[in-house]
């Protein structure tokens, strides 16, 4: 589902009415119905690719000291007799550790850490009265590793026909000075055989993190998500401290692209020296030193930058840059006057990219702002979504562009079109740029969740909303970052990789543009801009769950989506390890004072109940859930209550007072696989406080919800008929 419109069917409406007058109806009635006749399967396949990246087996490896999640799931009949899981971790025959956690929709989640390297089982058993066990459940190996080389060892190669006795000598040697990690890419399940070929080379204990899922065509997906996952994986393993630093794979083809990784791709050939009894050989020596130095490297940065900003070093892949000075903007107003004023002041260059066009004062304003701009000999670009602008998507021309287009001096180009002459693929609906992005003289850089639209820039205090005041006239709350220093070149580069990349064949060639603009230090805040790719990286996840995992005392959450299932386990871990964690949300139709909706259309109150039927398990556990609420005693707004609840569509996260994400990136699945984003992480105290402070007092005015409350209880029917008629399949 789009974020703005309600997604694929809310799409097709669109481009029905769009086209309506050039098309005819049966022609285009033929169409629609082709296009949503296929598109079961294709967001059948979206929800697997989703599920690929993620691990499908409960074995884990996890960094001494660091702290894993157990899943308890229990049968609907034991369900009923238990609601406490009590957990066991042994190693060998001992009881190291012992923990309960409450049943909470069928599971339990108990987190946990421990300090010793070594190979854990951790069992769980479901209590019912009197600490009666009723249901004992299955077991998670747990590998947990100090400071030693790490190496995954692929386990097609224990069922490839190689010699299994060569194979032994080889992986014996290597395992006296690694651990080895067995991963399985195969297209159905096969642990038990994994296990017994690992049995039968004599190997130390290994656990097997299988990414098999039953059902998936990944020959629809290609070789590529084999490279995607396995840097999603190094890069969250290593995060934690575990030193990842080899692959053993004969399918060394699948894995192309990770040699940045800092990953040695080793096919089992390459091997040959470890199998050598008598004495050192050079080769062997070499190979034994250069897995020990990875290891090392990896845990001496850990050490210099300390954790938290080497946890955002390893998942994203992002260069700090020092000497920023940043501003976040919540207010609407302000930041609108902002950014035109900003286009009336620059005097060399404008470069703008937004997902969202859309037809109001808010464009008019840009609009003429911009072409004074280009009247006076500043270089405009624009680049927009070429779906969701309706700008070279299936022949649809937006006016607005249209006439920026004939300014002199103004460029615009549509990022990813659709031809109107083909069928096209669902896919292309799906991966979207979703990024919203000004640089202005290459002196100046904003990043923004805010499309060009009235609804982003339009203040709470212009608008006079009563009880008849229908959805499409209520702003939303949503944010932007302002930045100063030499992270505007890394912000710059961006766009113009975007606009370089969506040159059409009509548009001139490329010209040989450079960064000019001043990279010397102007502030405090060291920075960075993370950048997701929509499939081929997973960048923007990857950053919210580093802040998830590093914080020690708080994490503040802005977003009004549903959460994608890797961060809300993020989200679980740190509730277990005491974190606070608070999430201000909005109501995807905004309410009354009083609790009730405004007008607007059926499908926002549909999506409103699905993502807090979603948050619900969150907030049962511990998460504090907040419904924004206007600063009250604005005199325009007189609805019932006095107040207005409004839709919320900032993308923020904060933790500890230390460091602060904003950006376009949503946490939902949408975010963080599919769609191009780009957010500023920024780890300045100075700049975060401000930040939580705003935070904060939202938090006082907000409404806090109460999962007994008659306000969240009344509405449980709802969220239940909702979750069954939008499955994760549809929104994964």
């Amino acid at each position: 589902m789009s974020e703005e419109e309600g997604g694929t069917l809310a799409t097709l409406r669109s481009l029905w009415k769009e086209r309506s007058e050039e098309t005819e109806g049966r022609e285009l009635l033929g169409r629609a119905a082709e296009l949503v006749g296929r598109s079961v399967e294709q967001l059948r396949r979206y929800a697997d690719v989703v599920r690929f990246l993620r691990p499908s087996s409960h074995d884990q490896i996890v960094a001494a000291g660091e702290s894993f999640e157990v899943v308890a799931e229990t049968s609907a009949l034991r369900g009923l007799l238990s609601d406490r899981i009590r957990f066991s971790l042994t190693s060998g025959e001992e009881v190291v550790q012992v923990g309960e956690a409450e049943v909470l929709g069928g599971a339990a989640f108990f987190t946990t850490r421990h300090d010793t390297p070594g190979h854990y089982v951790c069992t769980w058993e479901a209590l019912g009265p009197a600490g009666v066990v009723v249901q004992r459940g299955g077991s998670t190996r747990v590998h947990i590793v100090g400071d030693e080389p790490v190496v995954y060892v692929d386990a097609a190669l224990a069922m490839s026909g190689i010699n299994t006795e060569t194979l032994s000598v080889r992986l014996g040697a290597l395992a006296r000075v690694a651990s080895l990690v067995w991963v399985d890419f195969a297209e159905a399940s096969r642990l038990e055989v994994i296990q017994q070929s690992i049995a039968a080379l004599n190997l130390p204990p290994s656990i097997v993190l299988s990414h098999v899922h039953e059902g998936i065509d990944r020959s629809a997906y290609g070789a590529s998500f084999h490279a995607a996952f396995l840097r999603t994986t190094c890069r969250r393993s290593r995060a934690s401290g575990v030193a990842i630093v080899g692959l053993i794979t004969h399918q060394l083809h699948q894995f192309e692209g990770c040699e940045g990784e800092g990953v040695v791709l080793l096919a089992p050939e390459m091997l040959a020296s470890l199998g050598e009894e008598a004495g050192e050989s050079p080769v062997k020596t070499a190979l034994v030193a250069q897995l020990r130095a990875a290891a090392e490297e990896i845990h001496a940065r850990r050490r210099r930058v300390g954790p938290f900003r080497f946890r955002l070093d390893e998942t994203t892949r992002t260069p700090v840059r020092p000497g920023n000075r940043c501003h976040v903007e919540f207010d609407n107003r302000r930041a609108r006057e902002a950014v035109v004023r900003s286009i009336d002041e620059a005097s060399t260059s404008v470069d703008m990219q937004v997902y969202i066009v859309e037809d109001g004062a808010l464009m008019d304003r840009f609009s003429a702002a911009l072409i004074g701009a280009a009247r006076r000999g500043v270089k405009v670009r624009v680049l927009v979504d070429a779906l969701y602008s309706r700008d070279k998507a299936l022949g649809m021309k937006n006016p607005i562009l249209q006439a920026l287009r004939d300014e002199p001096n103004v460029e615009v180009r549509a990022a990813d079109p659709i031809p109107a002459t083909d069928l096209f693929e669902l896919q292309s609906l799906k991966k979207r740029d979703h990024r919203k992005v000004f640089v202005f003289d290459q002196r100046v850089a904003f990043v923004s969740g805010r499309n060009a639209g009235d609804l982003y820039y339009r203040g709470f205090d212009e608008v006079a909303i009563t009880s008849a005041t229908p959805y499409e006239r209520i702003p939303w709350l949503d944010a932007h970052i302002e930045v100063t220093g030499p992270l505007v070149q890394d912000v710059w580069q961006s766009f113009e990789d975007a606009w370089q990349t969506n040159a059409g064949a009509n548009d001139a060639d490329p010209e040989d543009v450079i960064f000019s603009g001043p990279t010397a230090e102007v502030g405090n805040a060291h920075t960075r801009l993370v950048v997701h790719a929509a499939v081929d990286d997973a960048n923007g996840m990857a950053a919210y769950e580093a802040i998830l995992d590093g914080a020690e005392d708080h994490v503040y959450i802005v977003n009004d989506f549903p959460i994608v299932s890797t961060l809300v386990a993020a989200v679980r871990r740190a509730l277990g390890r005491g974190v606070r964690v608070c999430l201000l949300t909005g109501n995807a139709l905004p309410r009354r004072g009083d609790g009730t909706f405004v007008r607007g259309p059926l499908y926002r109150e549909v999506f409103e109940h699905m993502t807090k039927g979603r948050l619900e398990p969150l907030v049962r556990r511990g998460l504090e859930l907040y419904e924004y609420t206007v600063e009250p005693h604005h005199p325009l707004i007189v609805c019932a209550g006095g107040v207005v609840r409004p839709y919320v569509h900032a993308k923020l996260m904060s933790a500890d007072g230390k460091v602060v994400s904003v950006g376009s990136a949503n946490l939902d699945a949408t975010a963080s696989f599919w769609e191009r984003e780009a957010n500023v992480v920024v780890e300045d105290e100075a700049s975060t406080r401000i930040v939580e402070a705003w935070i904060e007092a939202a938090f006082e005015r907000s409404w806090r919800i109460d999962p007994e409350s008659e306000y969240w209880t009344a509405e449980m029917r709802v969220r239940e008929v909702v979750a069954r008629l939008w499955p994760e399949t549809v929104y994964s």
